[in-house]
């Protein structure tokens, strides 16, 4: 749209439901003309490219013959587009148009360093939902492992657990959950956007990664508040268990690539040797009769750990193009 000063780019695979809400909440502030809106379908069997046509024709719809991926499809939506900043979106998001007039008068008003501008997301019952990250490291997933955040508000604020996952206040943050990233499209370009050797998950790592190594600023604003409902495309293919494997799997993909399978290693087994512990101490109460006989989080997780090694590097079969 001619004047758009947002073009938002909404990635969809089988989603029809959520999609439709998503459009919804879009329509008044592109009906305004101060947004575009490009939905790429991955290859979608359940109608939703029927649906936006015959429900939204007010959005581009872009049809991608094939699942690119969610970094895949935003990096062909971006190109149909010409404002000076992209918000790359899940289909399981709700964008007030408030949030909206909040990330339009965030980006102008944007230092020039600042590449990404992530708002804050907020689940369907309104509980604000953790969001901002630090980038995997072999001594903060020790940190991690050995519990330090339980007892260290520093260690919590520097691995981001707790409230320091979702800050009340703006700040740099090292990255942000791509659910509804807003991007500088000067900064997005530079990098050549997403990569599409990372094609599910930690996408919005490693693009936040490359753009601060080209000197790129991701920042953290709360006033702006985008509803995420989760899951949309990757529970129709994937098991809760199974979707945590992946998600994992994914960030030690990420470190094998970017920084090395020695990094990557590393980090499984120092989560490895702290999830076999834990068990360890929940087995042991549970022997002095201290514990319940239900699997704890704990028993639960060394599976998912051992099962993400596996699946480092696998690509997906069928998998949704949205975490």
């Amino acid at each position: 749209m001619n004047g758009a000063r947002l073009d938002v780019v909404v990635v969809s695979w089988n989603t029809m439901g959520a999609l439709g809400d998503c459009l919804s909440s879009l329509e008044d502030a592109a009906g305004a003309g101060a947004i575009s809106v490009t939905v790429v379908d991955n290859g979608s069997s359940d109608g939703s490219t029927r649906m936006v046509a015959r429900e939204h024709p007010w959005a581009t719809l872009a049809q991608a013959g094939a699942n690119l991926g969610f970094g895949g499809a935003v990096n062909l939506g971006a190109e149909r587009g010409g404002a000076p900043w992209i918000a790359a979106a899940n289909a399981d998001v709700v964008v007030p148009l408030a949030a909206i007039d909040a990330l339009l008068d965030l980006t102008a008003a944007a230092a020039a360093d600042v590449g990404a501008i992530a708002p804050r997301l907020a689940h369907p019952s309104g509980a604000v939902q953790p969001s901002v990250f630090s980038f995997p490291r072999v001594s903060d997933t020790a940190l991690a492992a050995l519990g330090v955040h339980r007892v260290s508000a520093a260690a919590r604020r520097r691995l981001r657990i707790g409230p320091s996952a979702a800050p009340p206040a703006p700040c740099d943050v090292e990255y942000a959950m791509g659910a509804f990233l807003v991007l500088r499209r000067s900064a997005f370009e530079a990098i050549g956007g997403f990569d599409d050797g990372q094609w599910l998950y930690a996408e919005d790592l490693d693009l936040c990664w490359r753009l601060r190594r080209a000197g790129w600023r991701t920042r953290y604003e709360p006033g702006a508040t985008v509803v995420h409902i989760g899951g949309a495309a990757t529970s129709v293919a994937f098991a809760p268990a199974e979707l945590r494997a992946r998600t994992l799997a994914a960030s030690y993909s990420w470190v094998e690539r970017r920084r090395g399978l020695a990094a990557a290693a590393a980090i499984h087994r120092v989560q490895l040797l702290g999830a076999i512990l834990r068990v360890g101490a929940v087995r042991a109460r549970r022997g002095l009769g201290r514990g319940g006989p239900a699997p704890t989080a704990a028993e639960d997780w060394l599976p998912i750990v051992r099962r993400a090694w596996r699946l480092r590097g696998a690509q997906p079969d069928a998998a949704g193009s949205s975490p």
